[in-house]
């Protein structure tokens, strides 16, 4: 059947005949049918192919056209065994518009079967286009130079000539098509021959036990379906496997009896191990509560695989069951071992020996005989599924669905409208829901093949305060994550050995991240700086804490993927939220891996636990290599900026005095000039290239001295480089001057005196003795950038009590957080929320408290608040609301108004605005005349004339 409507517009009418082969890499054929003079095309796709597996689950099809500028055009129709029809109206007439086909079974899109083309539509004329894999090779790559902001619709003749003689002759999955994107943008239509744009197939080697006479299969595109199996265990390899994320099944006749994720890089071969067989080695037994997690064992001389390890050991399996840690030793008959702690202790001071096969249970008097403990059975669970509960006019939000086996039912009512949700984060428009401060209702079920979940969730829509994009680094409100330690989202991965106090998260990882942009982008801030996120190749708490890394180009699997990196920076930037990575450029793990144009580097002499830096100024690769890493994820993840670890050793150094010294191998020369030109071209091109986000190429460095001088002189002065270096550090200079007047530092410094602390902290860079300047000499704007804790420090809370040993839970204590909160948010300049310090955590009375490393890691908490973290909590979020609306507050000259030891006002202009900022450190109320009348942005109070400010309190004072 095919429907076919007239309409003064223009139209494709897609006729899907046994439209997809499921794990088909199939070739559809196009007939052209006959239409009348209104100018709509009509597209007949059939499919055929010798994949014919589980056809008949195809159950929807999902066509879509879109054009540069113009609004894509999408239907969804029922199919029956992968036949049906569908008409796509109102499709504006132009050259090179992409036709997208996704087959889908049920509500779930099925991997391996989207197809391309390209279409010309005419007004007045019928449109005939052919839509199987061979016209996915040029609709893929038009479908990613559309996406990459080109107007494929006006391209010449000789660019479309060049863009096709680019494309490589085979099959569409394995023609990387967003480099031939990406190049045709960056080198102004220059592309390189199309051997350069092959991706390489991998290779699946699967150890199969206990599936006899069943078919392995895999969801790609290209692969080919896999013999049966002959026995109950043996192992099967499918090679030619398409680079992506795709189910494995493995079926008897069309039952699926296993199933499972896989994700394969070009030319990897993987491998994998399918079902159990009967163990045959050395099982080790630890019961979880002793707190022994490690294993440190030696002359396992039968079994080469497991080599003599390195002191104190490495972790045990704590997943195989709930109550003890397993080791198991396949085929071995013979170990010794200890059973250890990351403190170093021993569970029992005797080596223990084992000189047979069997289970071993390990207490602290050695070994015990005991029964082996087969894998607990990972039973599927029902699906979850987050929805926020505020979104913003002119924003976007996003509903995040988590679920271990596919989707049987997904389609649910938002505002109601029927939309389709896939497993992962799916991102709607609030402007398609909502055009005024309103609710939109989201109901339906969502289940799969353990369960399901109703829904009847209201999201409240509210003007938006947060800016879309930022252009002005003054404007970043940061909040800093400590990766390693902030939200465990995958329990499957992440880092379980770290340093710091016991009340810490562990496991943490970037799906932790993308389940709290929500609560980051509530709290008002409009970035997010993580701690480094690339692979350390380890799993010690140096390697936790990502400041040694091996792979710059690459996450680290304890914390995730390159792709859910992706999926967390879309997420941010939907949410105007900006992303700033953290990059370690003067030291590393050694010999590094090379960059993607096979650049590398060894740095001499180092060890993974020494911070030796890179040496600059004899290895020109390392300017060339770290040059690469800075361009490659502003212009590949479009990030908006980097944190620069130890900065003074890319600069000039210093010595252990502090004095700016050449102790880091640069030769005298600042090379994050250098560098900083290369972040901002990368941030340029994506600016030509009609990008929004990655235009912003900020970059702070931390240099921790309390002498402004030095800063200067070390990172940011030119030294023999043509133009000046970094424009911008973190204000430590400030830090110290707020802890010691607020607070009080570990070793003893207070001054108590918030008025001098203020006075400069509210200095202009210039008055601070800052001076940055371009290439032609002339003067640029420093961005100090003002933080009170960060994972290097003590955490603010704890100073605040440490000098005044109110308790963590007192009045006093919330009272003096929220003042310091207020004159961090009132600063003229980009300011950085610590995680935590927003709710007032602290951890000096938990084990491992003063004096440890990454004393300032804690929980990571976002939900369930106490009083004391809820009223911190929600004060932050007004200061940082309030620094959102006023530009006098994070842009505005600051004019000094009373200035005490015990209190300080001032007078902000800015942006057309005044606002008075009181600070009130005191135990009695201050007062300060003001011009005219005004409203506390913090309490709604109003006054004229004068301002009373109570004991440990501060107020923004908007002149109406």
């Amino acid at each position: 059947m095919k429907l076919l409507r007239r309409y003064h517009g223009k139209i494709i009418t897609v006729v899907l005949g046994a439209v997809f082969v499921f794990f088909s890499g199939c070739a559809a054929n196009i007939e052209e049918k006959n239409g009348s003079a209104h100018g709509f095309g009509s597209v007949t796709v059939s499919a055929s192919g010798s994949r014919q597996l589980d056809v008949e689950s195809i159950s929807k099809a999902r066509v879509s056209v879109s054009g540069y500028k113009m609004e894509t055009k999408s239907v969804e129709t029922a199919v029956s065994g992968g036949k049906g029809s569908v008409t796509v109206e109102q499709i504006p007439a132009g050259k090179n518009r992409v036709v997208t086909v996704q087959a889908f079974g049920g509500d779930t899109k099925l991997d391996g079967v989207t197809i391309r083309a390209t279409a010309d539509i005419t007004a007045g004329a019928n449109t005939s286009v052919s839509v199987d894999w061979e016209s996915s090779k040029k609709g893929a790559v038009y479908n990613a130079l559309l996406e990459s902001g080109v107007d494929i619709g006006n391209l010449t003749d000789g660019q479309a000539e060049r863009i096709e003689a680019a494309i490589p002759d085979i099959h569409a999955s394995l023609i990387n098509a967003a480099a031939i994107a990406a190049d045709f943008n960056g080198g102004n239509g220059t592309l390189k021959g199309k051997d350069e744009y092959k991706l390489s197939a991998g290779t699946v080697n699967m150890t199969v036990n206990g599936f006899a006479g069943c078919t392995v299969q895999i969801t790609d595109p290209t692969s080919a379906v896999s013999n049966a199996l002959s026995s109950d265990s043996g192992t099967v390899s499918i090679s030619n496997v398409a680079p992506g994320t795709w189910r494995i099944y493995v079926l008897d006749g069309t039952v699926k009896k296993y199933t499972r994720n896989i994700t394969i890089a070009g030319g990897e071969e993987k491998d994998v191990v399918i079902g159990t067989k009967p163990f045959d080695g050395i099982q080790i037994q630890v019961a979880k509560s002793l707190g022994y997690p490690l294993i440190h064992y030696w002359d396992c001389s039968d079994k080469p695989a497991y080599p003599n390890t390195a002191w104190p050991g490495i972790k045990m399996d704590d997943s195989w069951c709930d109550d003890d840690y397993i080791f198991n030793f396949e085929d071995c008959s013979a170990v010794s071992l200890l059973i250890t702690n990351s403190s170093e202790g021993k569970l029992c001071n005797t080596d223990v020996v084992i000189s047979e096969k069997g289970s071993w249970r390990i207490t602290s008097s050695g070994k015990v005989a005991s029964v082996y403990i087969p894998q607990k059975s990972v039973e599927p669970l029902p699906p979850t599924v987050q929805v926020p509960s505020k979104a913003y006019l002119g924003r976007t939000f996003a509903i995040t669905v988590t679920s271990d086996s596919e989707l049987t039912s997904s389609t649910v009512a938002i505002g109601g409208i029927q939309k389709t949700l896939a497993v992962g984060t799916n991102t709607f428009s609030v402007a398609d829901f909502a055009s005024a401060p309103t609710t939109i209702s989201v109901t339906g079920t969502v289940a799969n093949e353990a369960g399901s979940v109703p829904l009847n969730k209201t999201i409240i829509i509210e003007e938006s305060v947060v800016s879309s994009v930022v252009s002005d680094p003054n404007e970043l409100r940061i909040y800093q994550v400590m990766v390693a330690s902030f939200q465990d989202g995958d329990p499957s991965i992440g880092y379980t050995q770290m340093w710091g106090p016991d009340n810490q998260t562990k496991g943490g990882d970037l799906q932790g991240i993308i389940n709290a942009v929500p609560y980051i982008r509530d709290l008002g801030c409009n970035a997010l700086w993580m701690t480094p996120i690339f692979n350390s190749n380890g799993d010690s708490k140096l390697d936790a804490t990502g400041y040694f890394a091996y792979d710059y180009f690459n996450v680290d699997p304890r914390f995730g993927t390159n792709e859910k990196f992706a999926e967390l920076v879309e997420l941010c930037h939907s949410e105007g939220i900006s992303i700033i990575l953290d990059g370690v450029f003067g030291h590393n793990k050694g010999t590094v891996a090379q960059s993607p144009s096979r650049r590398g580097i060894k740095n001499p002499g180092i060890t993974p636990d020494t911070a030796n830096p890179v040496n600059y100024a004899t290895n020109p690769n390392s300017l060339k290599y770290y040059s690469d890493v800075a361009s490659y994820w502003i212009t590949e993840y479009k990030i908006d900026g980097w944190r620069l670890d130890q900065c003074y050793q890319v600069a000039f150094g210093e010595n252990a005095k502090g004095t700016v010294a050449d102790n880091c191998n640069t030769g005298g020369h600042n090379y994050w000039y250098d560098i900083r030109k290369v972040v901002e071209t990368a941030a340029a091109s994506n600016g030509t290239r009609g990008q929004d986000w990655g235009t912003l190429g900020y970059m702070v460095g931390e240099h921790w001295r309390g002498d402004a001088s030095l800063i200067q002189n070390g990172s940011v002065k030119a030294g023999t480089a043509a133009g000046y270096g970094l424009n911008s550090c973190f204000d430590f200079p400030a830090y110290y001057q707020l802890v010691q007047g607020f607070a009080q530092e570990w070793d003893g410094k207070s001054t108590g005196n918030i008025g001098a602390a203020l006075a400069y902290t509210y200095k202009t860079f210039t008055e601070k003795g800052y001076e940055c300047r371009d290439d032609d000499g002339s003067y640029d704007t420093y961005y100090p950038n003002l933080m009170l804790t960060n994972h290097d420090l003590f955490r603010i809370g704890d100073l605040i009590n440490k000098k005044y040993s109110v308790g963590f839970d007192s009045d006093a204590y919330i009272r003096r957080n929220k003042v310091l909160i207020a004159a961090q948010c009132a600063y003229s300049g980009p300011i950085t929320i610590y995680y935590g310090d927003e709710i007032g955590d602290h951890n000096a009375t938990t084990t491992g408290g003063w004096g440890s490393d990454n004393v300032a890691r804690s929980s990571g908490k976002i939900t369930g608040f106490n009083s004391r973290e809820q009223q911190i909590h929600d004060w932050t979020a007004k200061c940082l609301a309030s620094r959102a609306a006023h530009e006098a507050l994070w842009c505005g000259t600051n004019e000094e108004v009373t200035n005490t030891q015990s209190f300080y006002a001032a007078k902000k202009s800015g942006g057309g605005e005044t606002v008075y900022i009181a600070f009130n450190n005191g135990s009695s109320a201050q007062s300060f005349a003001i011009s005219g009348s005004g409203e506390d942005l913090l309490s709604g109070e109003t006054f004229s004339g004068s301002v009373s400010v109570p004991a440990l309190s501060a107020r923004y004072v908007l002149i109406k």
